[in-house]
């Protein structure tokens, strides 16, 4: 089951942000958190941590009953 995300109004630049994103693109939901938050560029963690957040929130709203952690979360896209 996927979970979906968007991140709209954000004043950041596209190319900025798409750096940071290609860092953590591919990896676990954890290790995705533990590395946007010691990133360089702290304004744009913050934005994909917020999304990334958004995404676990609303793949636990689809599967009610499911552990975060018992399942193998990724980043996708």
């Amino acid at each position: 089951m996927e979970a979906k995300a968007i991140l709209r109004n954000c004043p950041l630049s596209p190319r900025k942000m798409r750096l940071v994103a290609d860092v953590v693109r591919g990896e676990r939901v954890e290790r995705a958190l533990n590395i946007l938050q010691w990133n360089q560029k702290p304004t744009y963690a913050i934005y994909l941590s917020k999304l990334l957040k958004s995404a676990i929130a609303n793949w636990g709203q689809a599967n009610t009953g499911e552990r975060i952690e018992d399942s193998e979360l990724y980043v996708k896209t």
